[in-house]
């Protein structure tokens, strides 16, 4: 794909990826914004979790309802 190329470690392998942001395309983009979603979403993985009543429950409590 234009505008991307990799950038290859001292064994030959493939250790990173550089995205030329002047010519990327719409499609690009939603991808790169779908590709940091992905790492938010493993980076929060060991979270806990809560209810939505209870986040409800917060948000009123803090006046965000």
């Amino acid at each position: 794909m234009k505008g991307l190329s990799y950038v290859v470690g001292q064994n030959g392998e493939n250790i990173a990826l550089q995205i030329d942001l002047k010519n990327h395309d719409q499609q690009l983009s939603e991808y790169i914004e779908d590709l940091l979603d992905l790492l938010e979403i493993e980076a929060r993985k060991g979270e806990g979790t809560i209810s939505w009543e209870q986040a409800k429950q917060e948000l009123d409590e803090k006046g965000l309802k």
